[in-house]
Formats: structure tokens, C-alpha cells, sequence
């Protein structure tokens, strides 16, 4: 595989990833506010920034571990499959799918913590 396909790879997962945790910013901290489904309690400003660098350091880090992953395959001249580099690979990726959900376990907290307080009080 070339250096160039792994790039383009890397960079199209990179984009595709900045597009889905932008969908989920915008549905978590303005469509669900708007509709009065989720209010945001106390820190929502905190919550936001925290959102916006895990959102854009996720994206990254998971190309890096589809680009290391990609790097990884047996080719003509490297037969065996470099292990240490794939596994490093997928955590990578992993990780990067946290920071990218991380919009849904901010707006999962807060309905559950809501229905909890209707259920309670």
C-alpha cells in the first residue's frame, strides 16, 4: 500500500469523523436544548469547551490509529503483520471514538439525571 492511499485514507476518516461529531454538537447543545427535550444544567459552558477539544483531538487521534493500522498489513517486502503497531492502532481509534461520542454521554447524563429527579421528587 502507498503512502499516498494511507494518507488519503487517513484524511478522509479525519474529515468524516470532524462531520459526525459536528451533527452530534449541534443535535446535544442546540437541537435538544431548543426543543426543551434536555435542558443543560449548571457548567454548560464547561461541558462545551470540554466537548470541542475531545470532539477535534478525537478526530485526530483516531486517522492517526487508521493510518498506523493501515501501516500495519502484510506487504510484498514486510510479510508478517506488524503486531505491537496494530494493537497501538486500534486503541488508538478507540480512544478517538470517545472523544467523538462524547457529545452523547454529556446529554446521556443529563437526561438520566433529569428522569431520575422527576422519578425521586
Amino acid at each position: 500500500m502507498t503512502t499516498a492511499i494511507i494518507n488519503e485514507t487517513a484524511r478522509r476518516d479525519f474529515f468524516t469523523c470532524l462531520g459526525i461529531w459536528l451533527s452530534l454538537e449541534v443535535l446535544v447543545f442546540a437541537v435538544l436544548p431548543l426543543v426543551g427535550l434536555a435542558q443543560l444544567s449548571g457548567g454548560f459552558m464547561l461541558w462545551f469547551a470540554l466537548s470541542l477539544a475531545l470532539g477535534m483531538v478525537g478526530a485526530l487521534v483516531l486517522s492517526w490509529g487508521v493510518r498506523m493500522l493501515l501501516k500495519s498489513r502484510p506487504t510484498g517486502d514486510r510479510p508478517r503483520r506488524r503486531v505491537f503497531q496494530a494493537l497501538l492502532g486500534q486503541l488508538l481509534s478507540w480512544v478517538g471514538l470517545l472523544g467523538i461520542a462524547f457529545p452523547l454521554l454529556v446529554m446521556s447524563i443529563e437526561i438520566f439525571t433529569n428522569v431520575f429527579a422527576a422519578l425521586t421528587g
